[in-house]
């Protein structure tokens, strides 16, 4: 493109963020809009003139099957993160093989050789409490694992050897890997990152990741949700700016769908006092089936080659208790296969199904129909095309409506899905324009970007929502505390269904007893947007306890518990016993945030009490006032300013913390104290001002006498912070402890990982060694600079390390081991290499002889010349000052002819 046509004066280049779409479409696209879409402007791309900014980020689609991440840094496009095998996805999967660590596909390697150590599908996991599982998810997956209680947090803890890891652990070495992977690509470190979720997270999920992340090195910028990211990524590649475009996106993962309803247009925003047009969208809705993706179709040829390969077991040993589902290691071999056959009936109308010695050596052979594959996956198919009548009910909108269907993600491969949602949205367009495996990473990456200080990027206005709604109850501290022994066993228990809860609040409200105090209260409402505040205020003299919670069970996931949270809010009462006998009841407001990342959490908890003082009025100054008068003005202005400052600085709105300069009457009305004095003539002020005050009116009255001082009312807010205690529900986030420990686990399995790559190094190096001195002694050199009795010792030395290394200790040595053999083996060959160095000494040095020689001849032939050339240049300037040159020779006029003699002088000379 030409930067003139972006009305930017610089001519240097820039860059595009990558799309699914050609180069040539993206240009005729930008061109007809009359902009260019998806600019990076990083600091260092000198499309501005902006210094030079290091950094870099990562967008990540965290995903349940696989994770894929785009890497965004000054001076490069997007690029996808790539692996150790250059693919640019990698399995969500970790194994531990005989004490070491395996990432990805190396992991799935060992998938049906030690099944119990090879963790997949752990995203799923993360923020679910153990009490809540029913073993359902373990055992649909055909996984063996040893799982046991974290008794401190509620979660699930995985046994490996003699330690146990939580569910965060092994996802954060996950994270671990992806950051090492970015890093060798980038060359620098990278930090930030912004992570995909799907909707129907709550907040122990979103919670739970975002402490696995940051356990594995990364600090999360925000959460979002996959389908936005991709509508981040839609909004780049918009053709359509002039109207409103409305689109559903249809996004099937490995274990769940999701479909979210988005309505794009164009906002006007000021930038620089100008006004300009940005691309923005707003999410109606989500709605999802968290357990529809495409594994489950992979489980569903599982179970048919699993019925299949029982019949013919039990058929031909006539050994009717036979069932292939108890063997794990052949389970795992069969989904894999069943996998590969899936996609093949993508293409085909027919794939083969063979796993070799299923179990006890016995082949599974067999076939399956595409025709065959959509009956026994039929309901499956039905609740796919339900999804969009159901974010359609859900934004309030029509089929008509719609513009564009839009298919991402893995699953929606499967033609049978593609052909029930055209079915099902005609006339609308099912259309894919989207990398459905990359959009998703794309789009957080450029949210991070965004988020991050590192760069500049295009403007574009996001809206997006929440779909649980949210709310708390308050109640006193003490009332609770006689209900409920401990916050502990009131937050970790779960047996109390939502009935239950509602049934206890009515009752509560419906009490005849007016002292206790109970109040309920919604936060955040179905499809709230997100990244908003809520305040709840209201009267009261003692200390509570709030709880929250959410409001609706129905919409969350299966297993999720309704408490959130419980928090002991103090210092109310101390608050009421100081103010409460002349002032009221104090004002609490407790202001909770719905953040960008979909997690609620009260952010400011105060106290206030309003009291009416009385100020004077500040009068003007007359035009013509003597020197003295003026000065006595003066000082009454300093007054009346500084009573006035301390009233407005403290009368602010209760949602805002006070801004201005702190006085003394100022830190006396927002300390706990609040030492603020009272007189019997209603006047209040601080000691300083009233003392400044009263000097100058002294001053003054020794003139004339006082004049009466007009008054006014003035409110003055004391206001105190309360102190807020969290007892989180099961399961629990990570504290500062179990990070803590959480990494001490982490970086003790790094070393073990660096001690074992060491240690393949330096046997590496060994053996290495080993075959180029073996190779090195056949050399005819070596024959004529050793004799034979040399040779020999050395073969019978690399002999004697061979069978070492592959028949002795070394064959599990340390890599302290291999380093002591090479040193002693090296010591015995090195009369060989000393002689090699000696011979090669003398070839360098007869080299040197050869071109000092010949040099020196060649500098005394140059010499000559140069003193040649240098004689005649001298003659030369002699014969100028002179009055003769060769030029003037033909033209010369003179008195008298040179003699031939002469002439003949002149011209040897020359």
């Amino acid at each position: 493109y030409n930067a003139e046509y972006m009305g930017i004066t610089s001519t240097r280049s820039f860059f595009v963020v990558s799309s699914s779409r050609p180069f040539s479409s993206l240009f005729k696209m930008s061109m007809s809009r009359g902009l260019v879409l998806c600019v990076l402007v990083s600091a260092s791309l000198c499309l501005f003139s902006a210094p030079s900014v290091q950094g870099a980020a990562l967008g990540i689609d965290w995903g349940s099957d696989f994770f894929k991440a785009s890497l965004v840094k000054p001076g490069s496009p997007f690029q996808i993160v790539e692996n150790l095998v250059s693919k640019r996805k990698t399995p969500n999967a970790v194994s531990f093989y005989h004490g070491q660590r395996n990432y990805g596909e190396d992991a799935l390697a060992y998938k049906s050789k030690d099944p119990v150590h090879t963790f997949s599908y752990l995203s799923n996991l993360l923020g679910k409490s153990f009490n809540e599982s029913d073993g359902s998810f373990f055992s649909r997956q055909y996984m063996k694992y040893k799982v046991k209680e974290d008794t401190e947090r509620g979660g699930f803890a995985f046994e490996v050897g003699d330690t146990s890891y939580s569910t965060e652990e092994i996802v954060a070495m996950l994270f671990r890997h992806l950051k090492d992977l970015a890093k060798a690509q980038a060359r620098t470190d990278i930090v930030d990152a912004v992570i995909t979720v799907p909707p129907f997270w709550s907040q122990f999920e979103r919670q739970a990741i975002m402490d696995a992340a940051e356990l594995g090195g990364f600090k999360v910028l925000a959460l979002i949700h996959e389908n936005t990211a991709a509508a981040i990524h839609y909004a780049i590649d918009r053709l359509d700016s002039n109207r409103t475009h409305n689109v559903i996106f249809y996004n099937m993962g490995s274990s769940s769908t999701k479909v979210s309803l988005v309505s794009y247009f164009t906002m006007n925003v000021t930038e620089n006092r100008k006004n300009k047009s940005i691309e923005a969208f707003v999410v109606k809705s989500h709605v999802w089936d968290d357990t529809l993706g495409a594994n489950e179709f992979d489980l569903r040829l599982v179970e048919h080659f699993a019925d299949i390969y029982n019949k013919q077991r039990n058929g031909k040993n006539g050994n009717n208790g036979f069932e292939i589902r108890n063997n794990g290691k052949a389970m795992a071999k069969m989904i894999k296969e069943a996998r590969r056959t899936k996609e093949i009936l993508s293409a085909n109308r027919e794939a083969p199904m063979y796993v070799e010695g299923l179990s006890d050596d016995i082949d599974l052979r067999s076939s399956i129909t595409r025709s065959e594959f959509e009956k026994i996956s039929d309901d499956l198919f039905q609740r796919a095309g339900s999804l969009i009548a159901k974010v359609l009910a859900d934004a309030n909108m029509t089929l008509a409506d719609i513009d564009v269907v839009e298919l991402i993600g893995g699953g929606i491969r499967v033609p049978k899905i593609q052909s029930i949602l055209e079915e099902t949205v005609k006339p609308v367009s099912v259309a894919q324009h989207l990398n459905g495996d990359e959009c998703m990473a794309t789009g957080a990456a450029f949210y991070a970007a965004n988020l991050s200080t590192a760069f500049r990027v295009r403007k574009i206005g996001m809206t997006d929502v929440f779909a649980f709604p949210m709310g708390v109850r308050l109640a006193d501290l003490a009332a609770t505390a006689n209900v409920d022994q401990s916050a502990g066993s009131m937050l970790s228990s779960s047996t109390t269904t939502e009935g239950e809860e509602e049934e206890k609040e009515k009752k509560e409200e419906e009490d005849g007893d007016s002292k206790v105090f109970s109040k309920r209260a919604t936060l955040v409402s179905h499809n709230n947007r997100l990244n908003v505040r809520k305040t709840v205020a209201f009267t009261h003299d003692q200390d509570l306890s709030c709880v929250l919670s959410h409001d609706d069970m129905s919409l969350l996931p299966k297993g999720t518990s309704k408490r959130v949270a419980s928090l002991n809010i103090t210092g109310i009462s101390a608050m009421a016993n100081t103010y409460a006998a002349k002032l009221g009841k104090p004002k609490v407001a407790l202001t909770f945030l719905l953040s960008a990342s979909g997690t609620t959490d009260l952010v400011k908890a105060e106290a206030t009490v309003e009291e009416t003082v009385m100020v004077p009025v500040e009068k003007e100054k007359p035009k013509n006032a003597t020197a003295t008068k003026g000065a006595s003005k003066t000082a009454e202005g300093n007054k009346t300013s500084t009573v006035n400052q301390t009233a407005d600085s403290n009368t602010t709105n209760v949602n805002e913390s006070t801004q201005a300069e702190p006085t003394k009457a100022d830190s006396t009305a927002d300390s706990s104290s609040a030492n603020t004095e009272e007189k019997s003539d209603g006047a209040t002020t601080s000691d300083q001002p009233e003392s400044t005050a009263e000097s100058a009116t002294e001053s003054t009255t020794e003139a004339a006498p006082a004049a009466p001082v007009e008054m006014r009312e003035k409110k003055l807010i004391h206001r105190v912070s309360l102190q807020v205690e969290t007892e989180h529900a099961f399961p629990r986030p990570m504290d500062s402890k179990t990070m803590r420990d959480g990494r001490r686990k982490l970086e003790a399995l790094d070393k073990i990982d660096q001690a074992i790559k060491d240690t393949a190094a330096a046997k590496n190096h060994l053996e290495s060694f080993l075959y180029s001195t073996r190779e090195l002694l056949l050399a005819d050199l070596v024959q004529e600079l050793t004799v034979d009795s040399e040779r020999q010792a050395i073969g019978a030395e690399l002999e004697e390390l061979e069978l070492w290394l592959y028949e002795g200790e070394g064959f599990n040595g340390k890599a302290t081991d291999y380093k002591k053999k090479y040193q002693a083996v090296y010591k015995v060959c090195e009369v060989v290499f000393d002689k090699l160095k000696e011979h090669e000494k003398k070839q360098q040095e007869a080299l040197m002889k050869n071109q000092s020689v010949n040099g020196s001849a060649l500098n005394e032939s140059t010499s000559n010349s140069t003193l040649n050339q240098s004689d005649a240049e001298n003659s030369t300037q002699a014969e100028e000052q002179n009055g003769a040159s060769p030029e003037d020779e033909p033209t010369t006029e003179s008195t008298s002819e040179p003699t031939q003699e002469e002439s003949e002088g002149v011209k040897e000379e020359l």
